[in-house]
């Protein structure tokens, strides 16, 4: 489904050509053309300031039932977005992923530091062995053939190293 309008209420919680979401609190992971963002939602004023819809690409909100994601594929086209909830879905599995940190240079400051370069925010308290863990929702094709038909994040964590 196509977005013409994203607007963001006095409250923090976005809304959809006019539809408020729904969901009461999560988190938001926000990709624009020139920063990526992890965010709680509702939104904080710091945050609504940094959504600028004419730059956004992706934009996810979940909670452990459900995500919004917004996307487009390239800067100009239309946004579209999809709900993905666990209460629709029957078949999935969850999987692991740990984030892209270097551990040297994030220590000395607030965000995390990509072994790239570039830094981000996570929701954690330490950026050692932070991972993000993901849904997937499996269908099964005519032969019984089963595939990853969309995913979905669940939550930012730090691995129990034993």
């Amino acid at each position: 489904m196509n977005i013409n309008n994203i607007t963001v209420d006095n409250s923090g919680y976005l809304k959809l050509d006019d539809e408020q979401i729904k969901l009461k609190a999560g988190t938001a992971v926000i990709m624009l053309t020139n920063r990526f963002l992890v965010a709680p939602y509702p939104f904080r004023s710091e945050t609504i300031v940094e959504i600028n819809q004419d730059k956004l690409l992706e934009l996810r909100i979940f909670d452990d039932n459900m995500e919004l994601k917004l996307f487009r594929g390239s800067v100009g086209k239309e946004l579209k977005y999809r709900y993905l909830s666990d209460a629709d879905c029957q078949d999935y599995f969850d999987d692991e992923q740990y984030l892209d940190v270097d551990e040297k240079r994030s220590k000395d400051c607030d965000n995390v530091r990509s072994t790239g370069g570039g830094t981000y925010a996570v929701p954690l308290a330490s950026f050692c062995d932070a991972k993000l863990k993901l849904r997937n929702y499996v269908r099964y094709d005519e032969n019984g053939q089963c595939y990853i038909w969309d995913w979905r994040m669940l939550e930012f964590f730090n691995e129990e190293v034993k």
